[in-house]
């Protein structure tokens, strides 16, 4: 690799998202941040295992190149079980379902792309992590500019859309507003946060979605969820550099192909450029975003 990026990255655990009816968080912890994603580089210790070890991979040791894993059809049994990747059972099919009743299914959030990555989702197999890779590789290229500002073009489509919900419609131009998203972008935000993180069922979503108070706490909870969506693409990114050069790593040529073409396409001149751009943004305000845009949402915008 021609730009000779090697990086120590930490390993970062999900928090699981509370339960309990939406109503409208206050305070200046409404929010619990991680401030310690690109900390400073440290070598693991010669002993230590390394952190994609167990207990993402069953058993002693994660199963070589050489190997012919018999994971797959574990793995299809666990998902007809009712499994997902983040193991929540029937619920999740709930979910699921839910957000393809609300609209059109949703596509891969960067935070399942980011478990698929750590080794700690079904999807474990050689060929698999190769398949998301190259499907998801340009959205590890463009960084945070993956999430396109609104446009009224944009706009006019979702409206226009049939198949959506006309109460998703509104939340959804509502949430372009307050983000400052592109509007499909933002339906689509709502849908995987639907799939991912609504604790409720499908009656409750249309409870939530009609009344003022709770669509209000519904675009925050889904304003989270778009923070940590921008910092789980850039997590992706560390991981890939952290391990592209490991002989130990199961998914060391996977990532070094990836990488490889990441820097063809020149990531560190694109995201240096996009740090520039976001020291040079202007801080949103209440009138250009709307009244949900308070200072701490501000300063939580800024810094994620």
């Amino acid at each position: 690799m021609s730009s000779g990026l090697k990086l120590w990255g930490s390993r970062v655990t999900r928090d699981a998202s509370a339960s309990g009816p939406l109503t409208p968080p206050s305070g200046p912890d409404r929010r619990r941040h991680s401030s310690a994603l690109f900390t400073a580089p440290t070598a693991p210790a010669a002993d230590a295992s390394p952190p994609w070890a167990a207990p993402s991979w069953p058993g002693s040791a994660p199963p070589s190149r050489d190997q012919k894993p018999r994971l797959q059809a574990k793995s299809s049994a666990a998902l007809s079980r009712g499994s997902d990747v983040w193991g929540r059972g029937q619920g999740a099919r709930a979910r699921v379902k839910m957000a393809a009743d609300a609209g059109r299914f949703c596509v891969r959030s960067s935070r399942e792309l980011w478990t698929i990555l750590l080794g700690r989702s079904a999807l474990r197999e050689l060929n698999q992590i190769e398949a998301e890779l190259n499907k998801h590789w340009q959205r590890l290229l463009e960084g945070l500019s993956y999430y396109r500002p609104p446009s009224p073009s944009s706009a006019e489509k979702v409206k226009a859309d049939e198949e959506l919900a006309p109460q998703l419609k509104e939340v959804g131009l509502r949430i372009s507003k307050f983000l400052g998203l592109d509007a499909e972008q933002s339906v689509l935000l709502l849908q995987c946060y639907i799939q991912e993180d609504y604790r409720g069922t499908v009656d409750s979503l249309k409870t939530v979605l009609q009344d003022e108070r709770q669509s209000q706490a519904l675009i925050l909870k889904v304003a989270d969820y778009y923070y940590e969506e921008r910092t789980c693409v850039l997590r992706c990114v560390l991981h890939l550099l952290t391990y592209f050069q490991d002989e130990r790593h199961p998914y060391r040529v996977e990532y070094a192909d990836c990488v490889d073409k990441l820097d063809k396409e020149q990531l560190v001149v694109k995201y240096r450029q996009q740090f520039e751009e976001l020291c040079k943004a202007e801080a949103p305000t209440w009138e250009t975003r709307g009244n949900l845009m308070k200072n701490s949402e501000v300063n939580t915008l800024m810094t994620s």
